[in-house]
């Protein structure tokens, strides 16, 4: 996933999605776009742009187990301009995707930035995907470890992504929490961290559509925003 983090606070990441079992079967195409879009900076947030912020990704199932992808940030700030780029390779073991535990394995190589005219830096991450579903909830858990190939701090990082949602119907409601610490062995003070937590309607329209309202829990991070996925499968 693109939050290849620094060692300073920084923008929320174009990638506001926990990865969970949804994954393609052999031969499937996907292409999925995320956007996002804060409502201001926190007041010890380093800069103070808040832009739109668009990712589109395409996804291939290479197997049952196995998916690659391609992803692709954008920011609307005078114009759509790159944010960089990720191929993600992801494994999903054999599990029922009805009841009890899950887990997975993503790796994603890429370039980003964090804002439109900052210096791109490259990185590999390494996230382990957790999931559990019983009496109607679905609980899942990331946690990525970000390794910079370039850049002046290549110190590892460490980042979280956190779901629990309850199913109703055909939907899901729940909540998101967001965490990126900064370095694996002396985490920012908790005020210089980016950190949220999100109110979310999962399967909106089928598992196409995806809503979230979230809000800043730190000086650093930004106060309300709002968040939608939206995918489709390529026939």
């Amino acid at each position: 996933m693109l939050l290849f983090a620094c060692s300073g606070a920084h923008a929320i990441s174009p990638d506001l999605k926990v990865s969970t079992d949804d994954l393609n079967e052999a031969g499937e195409h996907f292409i999925e776009f995320q956007a996002n879009k804060a409502s201001r900076p926190g007041p010890g947030a380093p800069d103070a742009r808040v832009p739109l912020q668009v990712l589109a990704e395409y996804s291939y199932g290479i197997t049952d187990h196995w998916q690659v992808a391609a992803k692709l940030p954008f920011a609307r700030e005078h114009g759509f301009r790159s944010l960089g780029g990720s191929i993600e390779l992801r494994y999903l073991g054999v599990h029922d995707r009805e009841s009890g535990g899950y887990w997975g394995l993503d790796l994603a190589a890429g370039r980003a930035r964090e804002l439109p005219g900052e210096t791109a830096s490259s990185a590999l991450e390494v996230q382990p995907v957790l999931g559990y579903r019983a009496w109607g909830w679905h609980f899942a858990a990331n946690v990525a470890l970000g390794f910079p190939s370039s850049g002046e701090d290549r110190r590892g990082t460490f980042s979280s992504k956190l779901k629990a949602a309850r199913r109703i119907g055909g939907h899901e409601l729940g909540l998101e929490h967001f965490l990126e610490a900064g370095p694996v062995r002396n985490w920012l003070p908790r005020q210089e961290r980016s950190e949220y937590l999100f109110v979310v309607w999962d399967k909106v329209v089928g598992n196409e559509l995806n809503l979230g309202l979230g809000r800043g829990l730190t000086d650093a991070s930004e106060r309300w925003i709002l968040k939608a996925v939206y995918s489709f499968q390529l026939k």
